[in-house]
């Protein structure tokens, strides 16, 4: 029977431990402990150059993709997706209609193997990329201070702004809105303020970041009364008769002080002045005596009358 030397035969217990431990860590090294694990890898992509009757990309390509992976645990574990780097898409054709996300999109370390891609392809749709000058619509919101009223002119500067997109979303556009210009709470007078565009739909520019110059009246609000058959007076140092002996006027203001004002204070009269019986009949114009603040007078008919001298 042979023997051990005893170099060999010393401590066996603890070499044969040893050597048992060496067989499963190579063993785990080598495969027998491979994993799969799924990373979330960014996603870069290259498109058509930006101008008038180039392709556009409407289809949303995803930020990141989930990519998996697969080997001994040691190695799948220590990936790092700085490390891994984004994967680029190359667009620029504006021709792909699908594009299939596969192994040639990443580099991995030896010992890690490509499983596959989450989503495993992306579908892509285009359009036509256009450009059109649109006019600008200011948006007027709300109700000024006590009675007054928004003038008839609204004004906007620029008055047109430059849209593009692609054809699908920029041709049925119209006009381009201002968000709303409120003028609840304003005052009688002229204002300017400047006012930034509504917010345009995604993949659609304007060429005026800083918005639109809106210019606007505040104005008191106005109301006609009428007067009709107001015997006229004649003042003077001549005693006279006059034709007709009544007019009508139109008179323009504030709605309360119109509503208030009685017709016994509406007075018109004639000046007889440098009219004499040797002269005989003559014309003069019809005056009206001082009305209230706020009134004024927008027509008298008839303008002139004859007036008739009396002896």
């Amino acid at each position: 029977m042979a023997v051990l030397p005893a170099s060999l035969s010393e401590n066996l217990g603890l070499k044969a431990t040893s050597v048992l431990l060496s067989v499963v860590l190579y063993s785990y090294v080598r495969g027998a402990g491979t994993i799969q694990r799924a990373i979330e890898v960014p996603v870069t992509v290259v498109l058509p150059l930006r101008s008038p009757g180039r392709p556009v990309l409407l289809s949303e390509v995803p930020d990141k993709v989930r990519l998996t992976v697969q080997g001994s645990p040691s190695l799948v574990n220590n990936l790092r997706v700085e490390t891994l780097g984004p994967i680029q898409l190359d667009l620029r054709a504006g021709r792909q209609r699908q594009v299939r996300l596969d192994a040639r999109l990443v580099r991995l370390p030896a010992g890690v193997t490509f499983y596959g891609f989450t989503p495993d392809a992306l579908d892509l749709h285009w359009d036509v990329l256009v450009s059109r000058a649109l006019p600008i619509r200011p948006d007027v919101v709300g109700a000024p201070q006590g009675r007054a009223r928004l003038g008839p002119v609204v004004e906007v500067e620029p008055q047109t702004v430059r849209v593009t997109g692609p054809a699908l979303l920029v041709d049925p556009i119209v006009a381009v809105h201002t968000e709303p210009v409120d003028i609840t709470g304003v005052g009688v007078g002229r204002h300017e303020r400047r006012i930034p565009l509504e917010a345009a739909r995604s993949g659609v520019t304007f060429d005026l970041a800083a918005g639109a110059r809106v210019s606007f009246e505040v104005v008191p609000v106005f109301a006609e009364r009428r007067f009709s058959a107001v015997e006229l007076t004649a003042l003077g140092p001549q005693r006279a008769s006059l034709r007709p002996p009544a007019v009508e006027l139109v008179l323009r203001g504030d709605p309360t002080v119109l509503e208030r004002l009685r017709a016994s204070a509406v007075v018109p009269w004639v000046d007889t002045t440098g009219v004499s019986p040797a002269r005989g009949p003559g014309t003069a114009r019809v005056q009206l005596r001082p009305l209230p603040e706020g009134v004024d007078l927008v027509g008298v008919s008839p303008a002139e009358v004859i007036v008739v001298p009396l002896r």
